[in-house]
């Protein structure tokens, strides 16, 4: 190949391992290939999971659905680890990143099971890890497509992804754990359970609460398929 074939190589990749040509193509078709699958995983399973639909394993025994995008995005992490960026952050990020997806469809029988007892503290707790779980995907995700952003010197795009990631923490993750220290708080002031407490004040979030929530989901999502399109048109235009 060309001097100036690998010169353009190198400006239209940066921060990717690029001493050979090939191996930046090999980069950008596994960052593009696992951001796709991500993008693809995590709106099935939202649409599954909102959408309460449930999977039947035995006749006594439920899972949620939503595993199934679970597995397809946990995928797309393994995915964008192939691409073998060598920076120790991005590798710690995606480990984090699919141990998390792991532990939402670990937690999965528990949602089911709350769900017929919301009384019983074992269920909750781990309803409570999924939650969490899952906000803290939605966040990694974002500072993943943060990183690319800046490899491929897209400065605003970073700059969203960053601000996407920050709206995960403000509107999902603060407001949950307000919920938990309130419950516990009305726990013992009250002298009742803490189960109770939490479902009750579950029951009393307006509608639009849950209207909030979709907003972090759907910026991920915008930010991840960016992610995607950009890494595509990078591979394009490398050829």
């Amino acid at each position: 190949m060309s001097d100036t074939s690998t010169q353009m190589m190198s400006s239209a990749i940066p921060a990717l391992p690029a001493e050979d040509p090939s191996d930046a193509r090999l980069a950008l078709f596994f960052l593009a290939r696992g951001f796709t699958r991500i993008f693809w995983g995590l709106l099935v399973a939202l649409i599954l999971f909102f959408g309460r639909v449930s999977i039947v394993v035995t006749p006594g025994m439920k899972i949620s659905a939503y595993v199934v995008g679970c597995a397809l995005a946990a995928w797309g992490v393994w995915t964008l680890a192939a691409a073998g960026l060598d920076s120790r952050w991005w590798r710690r990020c995606w480990r984090a990143t699919l141990g998390l997806l792991l532990l939402t469809i670990y937690f999965a029988p528990f949602l089911e099971w709350w769900k017929r007892a919301p009384q019983v503290p074992l269920y909750l707790v781990n309803v409570l890890g999924l939650l969490l779980a899952s906000m803290l995907t939605l966040l990694l995700l974002d500072l993943l497509a943060a990183d690319i952003f800046r490899r491929l010197e897209q400065w605003p795009a970073r700059r969203e992804a960053l601000a996407f990631g920050g709206s995960v923490f403000l509107l999902m993750i603060a407001p949950l754990v307000v919920t938990v220290l309130a419950s516990l708080w009305a726990t013992i002031r009250y002298q009742t359970s803490f189960e109770f407490e939490m479902w009750r004040m579950i029951l009393h979030l307006p509608i639009g609460v849950y209207a909030i929530l979709t907003v972090p989901c759907s910026l991920t999502l915008f930010t991840i398929w960016k992610a995607r399109a950009l890494c595509y048109q990078r591979l394009a235009n490398a050829r």
